[in-house]
């Protein structure tokens, strides 16, 4: 009896897998379909992947004691120790200038509302951090060469949230975010998107005194495709600052996206949960995240969500996401998070 209990609980967990694959227009999301890699720029070596100047890494048998390929390999490669998020590949990005891009397996519908996130991590020989990643989304294939202008007037769709820099060698941080198609969108790029290699080390923070002198970041598991049942997602726009519960101007449009997302699909219901950082009483952080959250589900009901369809609750700060050790730290665990049921 234990036995079929186990055996019908695998089969749901593969079914729903199978069923979020399906929704991703990603093809080889995470990078394990590939050549092997010997050195720097092989992007191309991914299937379905290309970029300038990007690079990948991914396990292989070595051909010999002396084979080369084992400097872009997983989880030891010459940018340091990182095990893949997923599987046994990843890709990389040193530059500003660097990019990823893959073409979607079918372009975007006008005006449907999709889900897009990536996972990145701070190698271990970086001297820098940074939070300007993101995602842009285009109708066409652009292409960069040396000199060229191209980033100055792109402005990524979904991106990292402003100073919330990725700082952790160990754990891979999730960037994501919502987007309302404007129709026939075809490429999806992620990258920095800066014109010149000049201000690769503008707005970094300094996170070790490595020899190297320089920031580079790893990435696995691409998702870009419809909003799944149980996905977990932190707004983006919702960092508080300290004791604060006020929505900025720059949370507005995300949250007004995911409204007009469950006004148009009323078979899906939300679960709001508010978090804070280890600053002061725990009573009284219990009592702010739970206004945190009732913030979030009174706008959702001002714009039209039923109240049968919201739940929220306050964690105080039971649930960091970060040490509270540093100011970056607790930024990121002063948060509201949203869980699609």
């Amino acid at each position: 009896m234990v036995f079929i209990r186990i055996l019908v609980l695998l089969v749901i967990i593969i079914v729903a897998n199978a069923s979020i694959y399906s929704q991703n227009l990603i093809k080889n999301n995470s990078f394990e379909e590939g050549l092997c890699p010997s050195n720097y720029s092989e992007i191309n070596f991914a299937k379905y992947w290309s970029g300038f100047s990007s690079d990948y890494f991914r396990f292989c048998l070595p051909k010999s004691h002396y084979d080369s390929s084992d400097k872009m390999s997983v989880p030891y490669n010459i940018e340091g120790y990182q095990k893949a998020n997923s599987g046994n590949a990843y890709t990389g990005l040193g530059s500003a200038i660097e990019y990823l891009v893959t073409e979607f397996k079918t372009p975007l519908i006008k005006d449907s509302i999709y889900y897009g996130e990536f996972y990145t991590n701070l190698s271990n020989y970086s001297t820098y951090a940074i939070w300007d990643i993101g995602m842009y989304l285009s109708n066409e294939y652009l292409r960069y060469s040396w000199g060229s202008k191209l980033f100055d007037t792109i402005n990524p769709q979904i991106k990292n949230p402003y100073c919330n820099y990725i700082v952790d060698t160990l754990l891979w941080a999730k960037v994501s975010g919502f987007y309302k198609a404007k129709g026939g969108e075809k490429y999806l790029y992620i990258g920095s998107f800066k014109s010149s290699i000049n201000s690769e080390l503008e707005g970094c923070l300094m996170v070790s005194e490595s020899k190297y002198k320089k920031r580079y970041y790893y990435f696995d598991d691409v998702y870009f495709g419809s909003i799944f049942r149980d996905l977990e997602y932190t707004v983006r726009s919702l960092l508080f600052d300290n004791d604060k519960f006020i929505l900025s101007k720059d949370s507005i449009p995300e949250l007004k996206l995911i409204a007009e997302y469950l006004v148009n699909n009323s078979a899906v219901n939300v679960h709001i949960i508010g978090h804070t950082d280890n600053v002061g009483d725990s009573l009284y952080n219990f009592q702010l995240s739970n206004r945190r959250a009732k913030f979030i589900a009174d706008y959702f009901l001002k714009n039209g969500i039923d109240l049968n369809r919201i739940r929220s609750k306050g964690c105080g700060s039971r649930f960091p996401l970060e040490p509270n050790n540093s100011e970056i730290g607790r930024r990121k665990n002063r948060r509201v998070e949203l869980k699609f049921q």
